[in-house]
C-alpha cells in the first residue's frame, strides 16, 4: 500500500468516526461503507454494494481533512437518501430517455446542501442547486425534471463516472 493509500484511509476512518458520532442516526449508513482505493478517480463515489471508491492522490493530497470528511458525508447522504432505489424509480418511468449523468448531478445537490449545512468545509468547484437557477431546497426528482426541461447543452454539467451506482461529486466546469 502506497503513502498515500496509507494517508487517505487514515483520513476517511477519521471522517468516519466523526460522521457516526455527529450523525448518529445515519451511523449504520456510515460505518457500512467499505473503502476501496481507485487511483485516477478524481473524487469519491459510493456503490449500490456500499463500496466507498476514493483516489487516494486526491484524498491525501489535494483535500484538507476536513475536506474529505466533506466527502465522506457526501457518500452517506447518497446511500441514507436512497439515490440509487430513486433513481431507479425515475429510470422505469422514463426508460431509454432517463439521463444518469443528470441525476447525479441532482442527487448532488441533495447531499452538497446537508454537507455544508452541517457546517463541512466545502470543496472548491462543488455545485449546488443555486449555481442552476433552482431553490437549493428541491428534491432531486424535482430539480432533475426542472432540468430536464430546460436546454441541456446550456448547463454546466460535467461528463460522469457511468460505472458507478450512485453519484460522484458534481463539480463545475472552470
Amino acid at each position: 500500500m502506497n503513502t498515500n493509500t496509507t494517508e487517505a484511509l487514515r483520513r476517511i476512518a477519521i471522517a468516519r468516526a466523526l460522521t457516526s458520532k455527529d450523525i448518529i442516526y445515519w451511523a449504520k449508513f456510515s460505518q457500512g461503507l467499505r473503502p476501496v482505493a481507485k487511483p485516477g478517480l478524481g473524487t469519491f463515489a459510493v456503490t449500490r454494494e456500499l463500496v466507498l471508491l476514493f483516489d487516494p492522490d486526491v484524498a491525501a493530497t489535494q483535500w484538507t481533512p476536513e475536506q474529505v470528511r466533506f466527502a465522506f458525508e457526501h457518500e452517506v447522504y447518497h446511500v441514507a437518501l436512497r439515490h440509487a432505489e430513486r433513481a431507479d424509480r425515475l429510470r422505469e418511468a422514463e426508460g431509454a430517455t432517463f439521463d444518469q449523468h443528470l441525476w447525479n448531478v441532482c442527487a448532488d445537490f441533495e447531499c452538497n446542501r446537508l454537507a455544508r449545512a452541517r457546517g463541512r468545509a466545502v470543496i472548491p468547484g462543488v455545485c449546488f442547486a443555486a449555481d442552476y437557477g433552482l431553490p437549493e431546497n428541491m428534491a432531486a426528482e424535482v430539480a432533475y425534471r426542472t432540468l430536464r426541461e430546460q436546454d441541456r447543452k446550456s448547463t454546466r454539467l460535467n461528463s460522469s463516472h457511468g460505472y458507478i451506482s450512485y453519484a460522484v461529486f458534481c463539480l463545475k466546469k472552470k
